[in-house]
Formats: structure tokens, C-alpha cells, sequence
């Protein structure tokens, strides 16, 4: 449906806007493993992504353009998702651009999705302090 595709891509539109004018790009990331948290985990597994949604411990591990794919059908309305929670096709966008027009990273990187390290809750912050250390 053109008219479902038309609603992905100009929320896409927008967020990229948004996130060229105010994220800059870290160089080497790309060359790093990618972990995400919190808000991440938590859209990811609105969205049905996570392989270990029983047990937040247990990293899902998946390339970023599954992220895009699945941005796409949510805003198509495609999902189970796609009703139960209504603003998943702008964060799922929003992640995705921020992940690839803000920091940089192709579509193939495979970003490592977890809410806990060592059964300890784990904030983005802390993640970025983590990784930067």
C-alpha cells in the first residue's frame, strides 16, 4: 500500500531532519560492538523483536535494517504492535535514523539488545559510561 509506505517514510523524513541538525556522529562506533538499553529494549520488545522477552538477561543480537523492516510494517499497521502501542511506528523510526543518520552505522552492523548486565538494570547512560571507559 503506497499510502502505508508514504507514512514511514515521511515520519523518517522528519526524524532525519531532526537528528542531522542536532546528533553528531562518533567516529570508529562502527568499528565497535553496539550495545543498546532501556528505551531501546523496551521499543524492541513492544515490537516483538527480542528472542528472550521471558528473560532480560539474555542479549538479542539483530542488524539494523531489521530495525527499518520493522518500522516499515508497524506503520503500516501490519502488526499486532501496530494497535497496541500507538506511537511504536515513530520511536521505531526514530531509533532507526538516530542509529544510522546520526551515529553513522550501516544497516548491516548488529546492534546487541539487553536490559540487564549481570542481572543489573542498565540505563543508556551508564551503558554509554560503560563503553567509553
Amino acid at each position: 500500500d503506497v499510502n502505508a509506505d508514504e507514512r514511514f517514510y515521511s515520519c523518517m523524513s522528519s526524524i532525519d531532519h531532526y537528528v542531522g541538525l542536532n546528533v553528531q556522529s562518533t567516529i570508529g562506533l562502527d568499528q565497535m560492538s553496539t550495545y543498546v538499553f532501556s528505551y531501546f529494549y523496551d521499543m524492541a520488545n513492544d515490537a516483538g523483536l527480542l528472542s528472550n522477552e521471558n528473560d532480560p538477561s539474555l542479549i538479542t543480537i539483530i542488524p539494523i535494517r531489521v530495525l527499518k523492516q520493522t518500522a516499515r510494517n508497524v506503520c503500516r499497521g501490519t502488526t499486532t504492535s501496530s494497535n497496541e502501542h500507538p506511537f511504536l511506528c515513530f520511536n521505531l523510526t526514530y531509533i532507526y535514523s538516530l542509529l544510522t543518520k546520526g551515529y553513522g552505522l550501516s544497516e548491516d552492523i548488529e546492534i546487541h539488545i539487553c536490559k540487564k548486565i549481570q542481572q543489573f538494570q542498565v540505563a543508556w547512560s551508564l551503558g554509554l559510561a560503560l563503553k567509553l571507559l
